[in-house]
């Protein structure tokens, strides 16, 4: 049985059953077959154009998961998995996941979730995005950014263009709305 979200071309895992037990719950999902997203030390930065197709294809399936009033919470390169089969970018680890009003844990990625989620306060897509704007950040710099608890007393996070001055101002423009604070 199919219980995820009807999303095409398929952006999340299939997954086959949720189980609760004991105040805690489990979602048994299809394996994905492909390397996260994570780069290695000595693996080379990923490249403008790589990163621009990767937010173009990231954007528009959140738009569509975010319309289903479901967040992920929890967007970082160790969590979003490439097919190998057809190079799609696929949200993997749903153990933070709000659906609608729900939340079943709360967590915090340093680095990549958002001031709201620090802080344990509501989060929404703009949660999301922030987490995804961070995962380009690092895909184009090999730099984590900041946490924000660390941004909000003294933010230190330098655009991209500052490492990569042959990035478009668009991108640069967009990834650094996407980690704005407030």
């Amino acid at each position: 049985r199919d219980l995820s979200p009807k999303l095409e071309p398929r952006f999340t895992p299939l997954i086959t059953d949720v189980l609760a037990e004991d105040n805690y719950y489990y979602i048994v999902m299809e394996l994905i077959d492909g390397p996260t997203l994570a780069i290695e030390k000595d693996d080379p930065p990923w490249s403008i154009a790589a990163v621009h197709s990767f937010l173009s294809e990231m954007l528009n399936n959140l738009d569509k998961l975010h319309k289903l009033n479901i967040f992920h919470r929890d967007i970082k390169p160790t969590n979003i998995k490439q097919r190998i089969d057809n190079d799609r970018y696929v949200l993997i680890d749903f153990g933070l996941v709000r659906r609608g009003d729900i939340l079943h844990s709360h967590g915090y990625s340093p680095g990549y979730s958002s001031p709201e989620q620090f802080h344990r306060l509501q989060t929404d897509a703009k949660s999301d995005l922030y987490s995804l704007g961070a995962t380009a950040y690092y895909l184009l710099t090999k730099r984590v950014p900041p946490p924000a608890d660390q941004r909000e007393l003294q933010d230190l996070l330098q655009p991209v263009k500052k490492y990569i001055t042959a990035i478009p101002d668009e991108l640069n423009t967009l990834i650094w709305a996407m980690l704005k604070m407030n």
